[in-house]
């Protein structure tokens, strides 16, 4: 059964209008890391705050940064080196040239500019990353601060859309008249039945066992968390990645495979640091792991293809999330909070889940999508 391309055309058609340069995606990229940067720093008061609080000692046990190579040494002053470079050139341009040379350079310093800040983040960040996720089943406080990093670094890219691509926010969502919000509660809804009628068939065939483990002292603190920024969280990765990432690749590259083949790659090797990962690397199964972050990325394009927008993209990846942090958990997992049912570890079964259960929703929402209206 072939899929209509129609829906995806008109999705990557958006961005056909407003500044569509190159250096614009490039620059937009850049500013959405360099608000990610502050946004850190900005988290980081109240996820201090909140450690303190279950762990007055931490300091004690913090892992103390490694010393890297001469390439990561020279990350960060590359990053602010390369930005002030970028700023210029784009001033340049703006202010006191009109020829596509400043423009250009500007690109190509906020493209350098952000590979450093990811050498950097990536040279430092395992060992940080898994310490505070160790905390976040321990302090509300933590894990609030933790999520509350994904809505600024949508403001980022809201900021990138409407100051450099000088384009609505509702052509980064979808290329329908307007976002189809019925759309994204229906695919939320499909996925929480699928989900929950595969976690069952796993328990009662003893492939994932699952137990009983609901502490409603505990439970419900972290609940209303998850529901007020989990879908804050799904919802800013679909942006950036299914979103921004996509549209901005499509301006390069017109088959649309080859794209969310990049995309969903780019969206598992974000995973890397999860505490997965390294419980799959101890058992052998780090790249069956991997493949499970893969896999999600690529149906999550697959349901922007089908829709020709991010509503049931957002709506899968949100519910995935609630799901994981509130009904069913595991040891060594990325959203470690008090859960109602828990099971073991399984990166095989894990990997096979995603595969039925979101082929499956694709199905089902393909069968049931809408044509767009023309006005569209």
């Amino acid at each position: 059964m072939a899929i209509d391309s129609t829906a995806i055309r008109d999705y990557f058609g958006e961005a056909d209008y407003g500044n569509n340069h190159w250096a614009a995606w490039a620059g937009g990229i850049w500013f959405t890391m360099a608000v990610w940067v502050v946004g850190q720093m900005i988290v980081g008061i109240p996820m201090i705050i909140g450690i303190i609080s279950v762990d007055p000692n931490f300091l004690e046990t913090m892992p103390q940064p490694k010393a890297g190579g001469p390439l990561e040494a020279m990350a960060l002053p590359a990053f602010f080196l390369t930005s002030l470079l970028a700023l210029l050139m784009y001033f340049i341009r703006h202010n006191f040239s009109n020829q596509r040379s400043a423009l250009n350079l500007a690109g190509i310093f906020a493209i350098i500019s952000t590979i450093c800040v990811i050498i950097f983040v990536h040279s430092n960040d395992a060992e940080s990353s898994a310490f505070i996720l160790g905390y976040i089943g321990k302090s509300k406080i933590v894990y609030a601060a933790m999520l509350l990093i994904f809505p600024i670094v949508a403001i980022g890219i809201y900021t990138a859309q409407r100051v450099l691509h000088r384009r609505s926010l509702r052509s980064l969502h979808t290329s329908a008249p307007k976002y189809r919000w019925g759309r994204m509660f229906f695919s939320m809804a499909v996925f929480w039945i699928i989900a929950a009628t595969l976690s069952y068939v796993s328990h009662r065939t003893g492939q994932s066992p699952a137990e009983f483990v609901f502490n409603p002292a505990r439970f419900w603190g972290f609940a209303l968390i998850s529901l007020l920024l989990i879908p804050l969280q799904s919802a800013t990765e679909e942006i950036v990645l299914r979103g921004y990432l996509n549209q901005g690749l499509s301006r390069i590259i017109k088959n649309p495979w080859i794209i969310f083949l990049i995309t969903s790659a780019g969206f598992a090797a974000l995973h890397l640091g999860n505490p997965e990962m390294a419980q799959g690397a101890e058992e052998g199964s780090k790249l069956i792991t991997l493949s499970g972050y893969f896999f999600f990325g690529l149906f999550a394009c697959i349901l922007t293809y089908i829709d020709g927008g991010l509503e049931t993209a957002i709506g899968v990846h949100a519910a995935n999330n609630l799901y994981a942090s509130m009904i069913v958990g595991y040891d060594h997992s990325a959203l470690p909070t008090p859960t109602i049912f828990k099971i073991g570890f399984n990166s095989d079964a894990d990997v096979l889940m995603t595969l039925v259960g979101l082929s499956l929703v694709c199905f089902i929402m393909y069968v049931t999508r809408k044509q767009l209206p023309q006005s569209a």
